[in-house]
């Protein structure tokens, strides 16, 4: 009878420790999606066997028959209803209630209408010739039975010629303000902004929008896609935004993104700027930031062109995984900590031998610098600074000079661009090249690239934007 019990208890214990093999052999933390219930988030230590499940998400699976999956981008509308919206429609009229059925002309009675009885705005597709100041979230690329689609549906805000134009504005809005899915621009004017963010004391966010500038001859000549001072927060998602080229007698300004805010987040975008010449001064970049809080910019997935410098910052930041391309001095900075992880940081085709990164202040800004590809195209020095001149490579990556909190892992390699987007060709010296960002930040945007592959294919991380998944 006892041997029985005991061969009972045996039988029972090995069935338990062989179901138990089934359920966690599949644990070895290799970075792939097919078993949500058996993943592990932490992507920093996917070369080795933790077994650990409680920390597991659909992101960072341990079984390699199938990819990560990355998400759709983020959109901001609701779905639209007539109980949260007010609809506006080249076919529509403004005396009618702004229904799905009977939707209203323009933008400005939309948005009049929204205010009155605290709804949102969605926006048909057609161009509308106006210029718009917003009091509520407005939503565009909506086809005509209201579904969504900003390649087929575009919704377009085009503002009447006048020497000085603002196509939108978005000024002291004290709760949250959205601006997604429209494309910006103007019929003329010598001063353009494509969106102007001011004074806001709530978060403002500018998804999915294409904003161009024009071409402008004049006695003095600006374009700004994007520009604002004094906001609480302003978030910008998956916008393109390139300004005109401007020729001017006295000055010509051209910025894609000129913005300060107590916090700023830059995300996916694609920004050029045209060329700028004038008689007296020019200035043509895609970002010139500004913190004024103690969070940083966080400046991630960015493809940044400009004919003068790439990026000029104030305040803190942490930059990650962007490709910056400007004339001398691609990136320029006047203050505060900033860590850079995973950039590329070169020179336009029309500059040779230059420095690609500009400090000149007495505020004595502080520098982590990890795997980034800085790039003199044959130049003397990577970093111009208060007390002398950064000219080599091991001497940037020792970390022993002034300001720097820490370096290791820079490169000085012609990044070799495929296209017109930059991206990396397969024998690029960015593939591969790169570093986890997992220590210094937790955003989701981390595990895709701006063209919404996962990152990092096959547990590397690429230089630069893109994630290059063939080679």
């Amino acid at each position: 009878m006892k041997r029985e019990m005991f061969a009972c208890v045996l039988l029972a214990g090995l069935v338990f420790l062989l179901l138990s093999f089934i359920a966690c052999d599949d644990d070895d933390d290799d970075n792939d999606d097919s078993s949500p219930a058996d993943d592990d988030d932490n992507t920093d230590d996917d070369q080795t066997d933790d077994d650990e499940v409680s920390d597991d998400d659909a992101l960072d699976d341990d079984d390699d028959s199938s990819p990560p999956i990355v998400p759709p981008a983020e959109e901001l509308a609701p779905t639209p209803t007539d109980d949260i919206g007010v609809f506006v429609a080249v076919t529509g009229d403004d005396a009618n209630p702004g229904t799905m059925a009977r939707p209203l002309r323009t933008i400005a009675a939309g948005l009049l209408r929204a205010t009155v009885e605290n709804k949102v705005v969605f926006v048909g597709s057609g161009e509308y010739g106006e210029a718009v100041t917003l009091t509520v979230s407005l939503y565009g690329g909506y086809c005509a039975d209201w579904t969504r689609d900003f390649v087929a549906c575009p919704s377009g805000i085009v503002a009447p010629i006048d020497e000085e134009v603002v196509a939108v504005s978005i000024i002291e809005q004290a709760s949250e303000t959205h601006l997604e899915g429209f494309h910006i621009s103007a019929t003329g004017g010598e001063f353009f902004t494509g969106v102007r963010v001011r004074q806001n004391t709530a978060p403002v966010r500018l998804y999915h929008n294409v904003i161009r500038g024009h071409d402008v001859v004049a006695t003095t000549a600006d374009s700004r896609g994007v520009s604002g001072f004094y906001n609480d927060e302003v978030e910008l998602f998956g916008n393109d935004i390139a300004t005109g080229a401007l020729l001017a007698m006295d000055y010509a300004t051209s910025i894609a993104v000129d913005l300060s805010a107590e916090t700023l987040i830059i995300r996916e975008n694609t920004l050029f700027t045209g060329f700028s010449f004038s008689g007296w001064g020019a200035s043509s970049y895609p970002l010139d930031l500004g913190a004024s809080g103690d969070e940083p910019s966080l400046v991630i997935n960015n493809l940044a062109v400009g004919a003068g410098a790439a990026m000029v910052i104030r305040g803190p930041s942490l930059i990650i995984n962007n490709t910056f391309a400007g004339g001398s001095q691609t990136l320029t900075f006047y203050s505060g900590e900033h860590t850079l992880i995973n950039n590329v940081i070169a020179p336009g085709g029309r500059s040779g031998g230059v420095t690609p990164i500009f400090f000149y202040s007495q505020n004595e800004p502080r520098f982590r610098f990890f795997h980034n590809d800085i790039h003199t195209r044959g130049g003397s020095c990577y970093l111009d600074f208060y007390h002398g001149k950064i000219c080599t490579l091991d001497y940037l990556n020792e970390c022993t000079w002034s300001n720097c909190l820490d370096a290791a892992g820079n490169i000085d390699s012609e990044p070799q661009f495929a296209d017109e987007l930059y991206h990396p060709t397969t024998t690029s010296p960015l593939i591969d090249a790169g570093l986890s960002p997992v220590q210094w930040v937790t955003h989701p945007d981390i595990y895709h690239d701006l063209d919404r592959q996962y990152r990092p294919f096959n547990n590397l991380w690429d230089i630069g934007a893109y994630e290059l998944h063939a080679y």
